[in-house]
């Protein structure tokens, strides 16, 4: 199964790519969203995204539908379709309701990790290479304890970068170049790990 890179098609306008398309830049503090061109819908996968500037608490990263508006990705609540993790260390689930706030925010260059089962529907988050998962000691995506919940179903699932700030800047790896961190036992050492679709056929899948 093929890695994915951010798509150049599914992104607002002030998101420039980079690096073989897996650099996402803000341009400008407007809303700069983008997903990845590739997402997953079942299987379990694992991916890490290095924040490289210092950003305001707004920015985020995580994982959307593709009805998820990219302009409406914010930190703060209101999201829907989208479960985020913002720079403030604040996670918050796909109704926009607030969920964790026990994770480190972002630093720079800091190192996020995902691990994501989308058979069932939760999502692990490490702030930093070796921290804890989700924030808690109890949390391991080896085990499927703790996890953040998201949509299970078969939904079309894309990784997510949105910068608030101008110059925010975060670099993914889907899974083409080593990793910093361990992948978890059971976990894909890419995204996505089974099913996957482009952004713009599952955009065509919503709206037929």
């Amino acid at each position: 199964m093929p890695t994915t890179t951010w798509s150049t098609t599914d992104k607002i306008a002030n998101v420039t790519l980079s690096g073989a398309n897996l650099i996402a830049t803000a341009t400008n503090s407007s809303p700069s969203g983008v997903r990845s061109a590739l997402s997953s819908s079942a299987g379990k996968s694992y991916w890490e995204i290095t924040w490289n500037v210092s950003g305001n608490g707004a920015d985020v990263l995580g994982i959307a539908l593709s009805t998820a508006i990219l302009s409406n990705v914010l930190a703060g609540g209101g999201t829907v379709n989208a479960l985020t993790f913002a720079a403030s260390g604040s996670v918050y689930g796909p109704t926009g309701n607030f969920v964790s706030g026990s994770l480190s925010g972002f630093s720079s260059n800091r190192v996020v990790c995902f691990a994501y089962d989308a058979t069932a529907g939760l999502l692990w988050i490490r702030s930093g290479v070796g921290t804890q998962w989700n924030g808690s000691g109890s949390a391991n995506p080896a085990t499927g304890a703790g996890g953040f919940a998201f949509f299970t179903g078969g939904s079309a699932t894309f990784a997510l970068f949105q910068g608030e700030s101008s110059g925010a800047k975060a670099t993914a790896n889907f899974g083409d170049t080593a990793f910093a961190d361990v992948v978890p036992s059971g976990f894909a050492a890419g995204f996505p790990s089974a099913p996957s679709v482009a952004s713009t056929q599952a955009r065509v899948m919503v709206l037929a």
